[in-house]
């Protein structure tokens, strides 16, 4: 059995850990809002896997599929401090273009980092980093 998405999910999230941040939420899990101070200085992240589309890029038994994607990261901070925060650039110094991640059997190569537009969303601001990956890997067969 071929664990692709999971390894690609893994490898990312191992590299957004070794920052050690709190209060990271990732896919399918909770954080219950209520628990947090909004009164104090409050930073909690979001991490969310969005791939695109496999491709193909060889036929045949022996073929190679291409998985590419946006691993984004929500940085949630307390409303009137600012649009930018060093967070940000930290999660995306942890991801610099041409970084290799590797996990089981795959190998994911960061194509770019990119930073996402301001927003309120509650009680807190929210600013997205994105950050572009693509694997090569085994086709299923």
């Amino acid at each position: 059995m071929s664990t692709n998405f999971l390894e690609i999910r893994l490898a990312l999230e191992v590299q957004l850990q070794a920052l050690g941040l709190s209060n990271v939420v990732y896919e399918n899990t909770e954080l219950d809002l209520a628990t947090l101070n909004k009164n104090a200085n409050v930073e909690f992240y979001q991490a969310f896997l969005l791939p695109a589309e496999t491709e193909a890029l060889s036929a045949g038994p022996e073929g190679r599929d291409i998985h590419e994607g946006i691993f984004q990261v929500n940085y949630y901070c307390q409303v009137g401090k600012g649009g930018h925060t060093l967070r940000l650039d930290q999660i995306a110094d942890q991801f610099k273009r041409g970084t290799s991640l590797v996990n089981g059997l795959t190998t994911v190569r960061v194509r770019n980092v990119s930073l996402g537009a301001g927003r309120r969303e509650d009680a807190y601001f929210l600013r997205n980093v994105d950050i572009s990956y693509y694997a090569v890997t085994a086709a299923r067969s």
